[in-house]
């Protein structure tokens, strides 16, 4: 077996070339997030319009609240509708301050203390929250209209 000298500058080397400092890595990494984000911000956009149009849906029967028996307690919709709505706004929002701090650490460097989880997992509360009050909803309107 033989011995292979190591130096300090084969060490400085090498930690240069897999460091988050090297420009390769950096770029590969940027094009990976920013991928991963757009991917999660096509799924925050499509729960935002959902919410929306449902919303709107509800509140555009309420004219005829009084003369249609079937719509009684479409209240509850409504409530559920804005509540996922406000959910899928903060979750947006809160993804896209992680998206911020991420790419702006892969861009100009990590901090100290490095990434911040907390926004990532709030968004993922939040548009999670709001994926189960929209499905819940569709489930309430589908046992609830399925005799007609």
């Amino acid at each position: 077996m033989t011995k292979v000298k190591v130096t300090k500058k084969d060490i400085q080397q090498v930690v240069k070339l897999v460091s988050p400092e090297s420009r390769a890595v950096r770029e590969y990494l940027r094009n990976d997030m920013r991928d991963f984000f757009e991917h999660e911000a096509k799924g925050a956009n499509y729960l935002l319009v959902a919410r929306g149009a449902a919303l709107v849906a509800c509140l555009s029967v309420l004219k005829d609240y009084d003369t249609t028996p079937y719509l009684k307690g479409i209240g509850i919709f409504i409530v559920m509708f804005a509540a996922g709505f406000l959910c899928a706004i903060f979750g947006y929002v809160f993804q896209s301050i992680a998206r911020f701090e991420i790419m702006d650490g892969l861009l100009f460097g990590w901090p100290k203390k490095g990434p911040s989880k907390k926004e990532i997992v709030l968004s993922y509360i939040f548009l999670g929250t709001s994926m189960v009050l929209l499905s819940l909803a569709l489930i309430i309107i589908a046992r609830r209209f399925s005799s007609l």
